[in-house]
Order: C-alpha cells, then structure tokens, then sequence
C-alpha cells in the first residue's frame, strides 16, 4: 500500500497527469515511469530537509561571524532574546519581592489585621502577604493585608491572607466578612463607594484594587498604627517598669550568687 504523497510534491504529481489526459496513446510508457518521478521529487525534498536541519544544527553549535551577519543569524538572536526575556522579567519581580518583603507591618487599633504597604510596578502583593501570613503571630490576628500603591496609578491593588496561626479557629476566619464589616463600620456609605472590586476572592484569600482616596479612608476605619484599644500610656510605663525591675533584681541575685561561690562574699 502506497502512502500518500506530501503536498510539496502534488503540484508536480498533477502536471504529470494533466500531460497524460492530454497524450492517451503513450499511457504505457507515461504509467511506467511516473512511480520513479514521484519517488525522485520525495527523495529530494526529504534530502534538502535533512541538510536544512543538519545545518542549522551546525550553525547553532558553532555561529561564525559570517552567519551571524546573515538572515540566519538575526533569526537565531530573536530566538535567544525571546527566550531569555521572560527569565529577566521573573529575576526583576523575585528582585521586588525580597524587596518589599522587608516592609514591617503595623497592626489595626484592635490588633485583628496587620497591614504592610509597599509601592512597586510589580504585582508583589499576594507574594509578599503570603509570606507575611506564614510568619505573623498574635492572639487576635485575623487577616495579614499587603497594600501595593505603585502597581496602578492612583489606585491601591490589595492582598489579603489568614495567618497561619488563624486557619484552625472555630469559627473559621472569613476574609470577605472581616474586611466588608470593617468597611460597614466607616459608614456614610464607604462599603459601597469602595465598589465592586473591594474584597474580591473567596475567604481564605481575598483582595481587590480601590481608589486610593477610599482606601486611606478604610485604614483610618481600622486605625492603623494607632495604640490597640484598652491600653493606655500608664499602663505601658508600668508594664516597661516592671520589666526593668525585675531585670535588675534577677541581674543582682545572678551576680550575687556567682560571687557567694567563688568566695568573694
């Protein structure tokens, strides 16, 4: 069974049988030689396809000055600097991640949700708030937010993500409820005017991109930055006091119990 022959080789193929309607009276010397006719044009182009492959082959193992000025050669630069683009683009967004990882956090007013904000082109913030929620810890931390105010102009591009040490409490920790009750509490509409794009995703991982002016006003709701609620100054200089003293005394008894023992006392 003979197989079918490739297209490059029907247009010759057809010629030969247009010429054959044309002579009827030759058909036993015409259907003679036309297997070999075919055979020969599939013999050279599979021939020429080999010496295409082996040398470019050639010309990738061993450029030459020559063949890099040539079509070839241009050709082949393309392809390497197409293929090491996206590698340079992944090295400059690893490069802003480490970057913007370092940015410590500050906690809301009543320490449920930690928020670091960084500025970069890059689309850094669901990176760096998943770091930030395997490390974070604390009593009555909720959510870890990453705010990115470089990424669109005039807009904040948020992440939102459970800290590791939240994601077995009875009840689970829902994103899209904290942060769309924390916007409810702002009032004078600000849940609605911060849109649809606020608290986006499902309630392990949520985030949204907002305008700017709203999302300064959603840290002032939550009270970034400020003082946790119920701790007041006198209460913190206490607490240092009492550090420093016990520090002191343990520091003496420590320094009186080495002296006792090497005789000094």
């Amino acid at each position: 069974m003979q197989s079918t022959p490739p297209i490059h080789t029907r247009p010759a193929l057809l010629a030969l049988r247009y010429r054959h309607a044309r002579r009827p009276r030759q058909h036993h010397q015409v259907g003679a030689t036309l297997p070999r006719h075919v055979l020969s044009l599939q013999s050279a182009q599979q021939e020429s396809a080999q010496r295409r492959r082996v040398s470019h082959q050639r010309a990738a193992a061993h450029p030459s000055p020559r063949r890099s000025d040539s079509l070839d050669g241009a050709r082949l630069r393309g392809l390497r600097a197409s293929a090491a683009a996206p590698q340079r683009a992944a090295a400059r967004r690893a490069a802003e991640v480490e970057r913007c990882a370092h940015t410590a956090p500050r906690f809301s007013g009543d320490a449920r949700v930690a928020v670091v904000r960084v500025r970069s082109a890059a689309q850094v913030h669901p990176v760096v708030a998943t770091r930030w929620a395997g490390h974070l810890r604390g009593a009555k931390l909720e959510a870890v937010l990453v705010a990115n105010d470089g990424y669109l102009s005039g807009r904040v591009g948020f992440s939102c993500r459970v800290p590791k040490g939240a994601r077995a409490r009875d009840p689970p920790v829902n994103l899209i409820e904290t942060l769309r009750a924390i916007a409810e509490g702002g009032g004078e509409g600000l849940l609605e005017r911060l849109g649809e794009s606020f608290a986006r995703g499902h309630k392990e991982a949520s985030g949204g991109i907002v305008s700017k002016e709203y999302f300064e006003e959603l840290m002032g709701v939550m009270g970034v930055g400020e003082k946790p609620v119920g701790k007041k100054d006198g209460e913190d200089k206490k607490s240092a006091d009492e550090r420093a003293q016990k520090n002191t005394l343990m520091n003496y008894f420590a320094k009186s119990g080495q002296d006792l023992k090497e005789g000094v006392i």
